[in-house]
C-alpha cells in the first residue's frame, strides 16, 4: 500500500491527477443535491498555519481523510469515521508540521479515493 502511495505522489509532483469515482459523473449537478464523491482543493494554498479541506459525499459513508509527507509517511489522520451525504469542510492546523509539500486524500471504502497537493510556507 505505501508504494502505490509513493507511485500517486509521483504522479502529483508530475502534475497528473489521480482520482477515481466509482459514482456516476454528472456536470448538471443542483447545488442542494450532491451526486458525485468529490475531494476539493484546499484553500488557501499555500497556507500558514491552517487551511480549509471541503469533501461531498452522495451517500452516508465511512471515510478516512490523511494527510502524507513527500516520501509517502502518513503525518496525521484528519478523519476516520461516518459522515452523511453531503457538502463537509473541516479545518487543518498544520502548526506542528514543517514547511514543505503535503498530500492529502479521501478514501470512501472502495468506492472513491483521491488525493491533492497542498504546500505548508512557515
Amino acid at each position: 500500500m505505501k508504494l502505490t502511495r509513493l507511485v500517486m505522489i509521483m504522479f502529483m509532483m508530475c502534475g497528473l491527477g489521480l482520482a477515481t469515482e466509482s459514482s456516476p459523473d454528472s456536470s448538471q449537478n443542483q447545488a442542494t443535491v450532491v451526486r458525485t464523491f468529490d475531494l476539493a482543493q484546499n484553500y488557501p494554498n499555500p497556507f500558514n498555519p491552517s487551511t480549509t479541506i471541503r469533501f461531498s459525499l452522495p451517500m452516508s459513508a465511512n471515510i478516512k481523510i490523511e494527510i502524507y509527507d513527500l516520501l509517502g509517511n502518513r503525518v496525521k489522520l484528519l478523519v476516520d469515521g461516518r459522515y452523511e451525504a453531503g457538502v463537509h469542510s473541516l479545518t487543518l492546523n498544520a502548526g506542528d508540521l514543517a514547511a514543505g509539500i503535503y498530500f492529502y486524500s479521501m478514501s470512501a471504502g472502495d468506492d472513491y479515493y483521491a488525493m491533492r497537493r497542498m504546500t505548508l510556507l512557515k
